[in-house]
């Protein structure tokens, strides 16, 4: 009885990561959503790893296969964040300085195939390629069951105890880095610069996603696009009081075809997650 006992609760753990992790195909963006984005000294910290549209998504559970990095950085010191199997949130730490942090996370590579070109063509003309399926029809590949390669590199900004610091490159592949700090800047254009592969990410479409605070279970994030200049930079609109889901796709081809998953196009994506508190 106690070895069926560890065997159901051993299916119903799998069960649930595979349910948690499941619909990669039909979501979008990837971030990092903190359980408070001011926390008091000695607060524990947790992070989901969310995925979905609209600033809406389901909680990714700890799988470490799946992670590449998953770091606090604060401003003198950096800590790995240690999870064990199906771990929800995810991420769990308790800050151990005060001032502006980083949450910084990696994920290893994933693929997904397309069944039709339509979903490729959705997907690509969403995130500013619209001209993706005339370069995979010009490479004459198959239109359709073909295969992306994807990648995502996320952070986000917490304060803890005060909001002393700023926001720098980490050197990830793709790269958003806020040039102002968003709990105490003054005004409401905050300026970002991308980066891609360590130098200035020109002329790619950034997406913003803003909703107010507190915001109650399947509300609808307002959509913003805006487009980075020769510089990888860009300003974006924000207010006080709302939370922002920043984010921009890497798209590019694979030729010839990746060996292991005979993916013919590569994605990375990266996002940054943020909020700008009420000032009195």
């Amino acid at each position: 009885m106690q070895k069926f006992k560890k065997l159901a609760s051993s299916c119903c753990l799998f069960f649930l990561i595979f349910m948690a992790q499941a619909g990669k195909a039909e979501a979008h963006e990837f971030w990092l959503y903190p359980n408070a984005w001011l926390l008091e000294t000695d607060q524990e910290l947790r992070v989901d790893l969310r995925v979905g549209t609209q600033f809406n998504g389901y909680q990714k559970v700890y799988l470490q296969d799946h992670i590449s990095r998953f770091d606090l950085i604060g401003p003198n010191n950096q800590t790995p964040f240690k999870g064990r199997l199906g771990d929800r949130p995810a991420g769990k730490i308790i800050p151990q300085e005060s001032g502006l942090h980083i949450i910084a996370h990696v994920t290893s590579f994933s693929s997904i195939t397309y069944e039709t070109l339509d979903k490729f063509q959705a997907f690509a003309t969403e995130k500013g390629y619209p001209d993706a399926v005339a370069a995979h029809r010009a490479r004459r590949l198959a239109e359709q069951n073909f295969s992306e390669d994807y990648r995502r590199f996320a952070k986000s900004l917490v304060a803890v105890s005060t909001a002393a610091g700023q926001d720098r490159v980490l050197g990830m592949e793709v790269e958003i880095t806020a040039l102002q700090n968003p709990f105490v800047m003054q005004g409401d254009l905050l300026e970002l610069r991308l980066d891609r592969d360590g130098t200035p990410w020109s002329n790619v479409q950034v997406t913003v996603l803003a909703r107010g605070p507190d915001p109650d279970p399947g509300t609808t994030a307002s959509t913003t696009f805006y487009r980075t200049d020769e510089t990888g930079r860009v300003k974006i609109r924000t207010m006080p009081g709302y939370e922002y889901l920043v984010d921009a796709v890497s798209l590019d081809p694979i030729d010839p075809p990746d060996a292991n998953s005979g993916a013919v196009w590569l994605s990375r994506w990266a996002s940054m997650t943020f909020a700008r508190p009420v000032t009195n």
